[in-house]
């Protein structure tokens, strides 16, 4: 197997990892979506054939003014198109996953917390499964479950656990706890 064989499945993989973490519309700006990735975990299992790379180990990624901290990092690729098509990032039993995306001059900071973080990508939708928490500004959303979605900034949330709000996963009680902060006072 060439140099060149080996490496490509782990260009793949940063390929895979780049889609994500630069999709956000504040990341849209070109100085971020055109500044290095950088990963570190304590191990890298590429599969190239199912279109999956797995990070895992204290997973921590930048791109600019993203950071995803999580245990596992699963990236998957739509193998018609090619194309990154999801990341999972998954806490360990006593940490949740966690996002970050700093404030640029237009929007503030944003960051959650969730048993799982799943990104997925054609949609522009992150997830937030198991005691999630999503903090925008001063707002903040608690449930079960929250999906916020990029472009449009709208977030949905339940104490269900899923889409539907069917209960799993569910630490909130069933409920969804939202504190919205008038603009007035975010000064």
């Amino acid at each position: 197997m060439t140099l060149t064989r080996r490496i490509a499945p782990v260009l793949t993989a940063g390929a895979l990892l780049g889609s994500v973490i630069c999709a956000p519309q504040a990341l849209a700006q070109a100085s971020t979506s055109s500044q290095p990735i950088n990963v570190s975990a304590s191990t890298l299992s590429v599969d190239d054939r199912a279109g999956t790379a797995t990070y895992t180990g204290a997973v921590h990624v930048t791109q600019g003014n993203l950071t995803l901290d999580s245990q596992r990092l699963d990236l998957y690729r739509d193998n018609k198109t090619g194309e990154a098509s999801r990341a999972k990032a998954t806490g360990s039993s006593g940490k949740r996953a966690f996002i970050k995306q700093d404030a640029t001059q237009t929007d503030p900071e944003m960051h959650g917390w969730a048993s799982t973080i799943t990104y997925l990508i054609p949609q522009r939708k992150m997830v937030m499964q198991g005691n999630a928490e999503l903090h925008r500004g001063n707002d903040t959303f608690h449930g079960a479950y929250v999906e916020y979605y990029i472009d449009s900034r709208k977030v949905n949330a339940n104490g269900g656990g899923n889409a539907k709000g069917d209960a799993q996963q569910s630490t909130s009680g069933g409920r969804v706890n939202m504190t919205i902060t008038p603009k007035k006072n975010q000064q």
